[in-house]
């Protein structure tokens, strides 16, 4: 993702495989995690006019947020800017829906 970042294709084929590995969670993580999230937010950044690019990295901070229990700054406000710009994607809206829900919730435990 790093060598790519102006190539969609390559930022979703990386975001899908972050998205995929944070199924296993744990020990494996620790510390990976939140450079994971920051290079899906600069994915995400760097390709604001994809739709299907913005919903896959929703996606994939939504599980990393519940598996991996990354670092979360940035993440509700980048599924806040994400609905802004695909206010017709259902898929975008909920996939950002989903992850902010997620974030409220762990932090009012």
């Amino acid at each position: 993702m790093d060598a790519s970042t102006r190539d969609e294709m390559a930022q979703r084929s990386g975001i899908c495989s972050l998205g995929h590995l944070a199924k296993h969670g744990g020990v494996a993580w620790r510390g990976a995690g939140t450079v994971a999230v920051n290079r899906i937010l600069r994915a995400l950044q760097h390709h604001k006019g994809s739709a299907v690019l913005q919903a896959t990295g929703l996606w994939a901070l939504g599980r990393l947020a519940e598996r991996v229990e990354p670092s979360q700054g940035g993440m509700q406000d980048a599924a806040r800017r994400a609905k802004e710009w695909h206010p017709e994607s259902a898929l975008v809206q909920r996939h950002a829906d989903d992850l902010i829900g997620f974030l409220q919730r762990r932090d009012a435990h």
